[in-house]
């Protein structure tokens, strides 16, 4: 998985826009591991990661399977662990920037 550039959260209203989907769908394919969990952001808010719902949507779009997506899925929750290297430049780019 590519790492985003930045952090980016979206709100159930516009996940359930871009999809099409009814809150239901929403949490079922959720539970299904065909969609991403989303992320508590302080309170009664909740988030989903963009970049995560990107490439879910590119997965649909690709035809690919709801296996394929399961793992798509798991990767991308797994990959939260290195939230905070996301954002880290490589030397290399920080020295080209200069």
């Amino acid at each position: 998985m590519t790492k985003p550039d930045t952090i980016q959260f979206i709100r159930k209203n516009e996940v359930l826009a871009r999809f099409g989907y009814t809150n239901s769908t929403l949490y079922d394919r959720i539970k299904n591991k065909l969609m991403p969990c989303s992320i508590n952001l302080g309170g009664n808010a909740v988030g989903w990661l963009k970049h995560e719902v990107d490439s879910v949507a590119a997965a649909i779009v690709e035809g690919k399977s709801n296996d394929e997506i399961k793992i798509i899925v798991s990767e991308l929750e797994a990959d939260r662990k290195n939230a905070s290297k996301w954002l880290e430049r490589n030397p290399t780019e920080t020295n080209q920037a200069a």
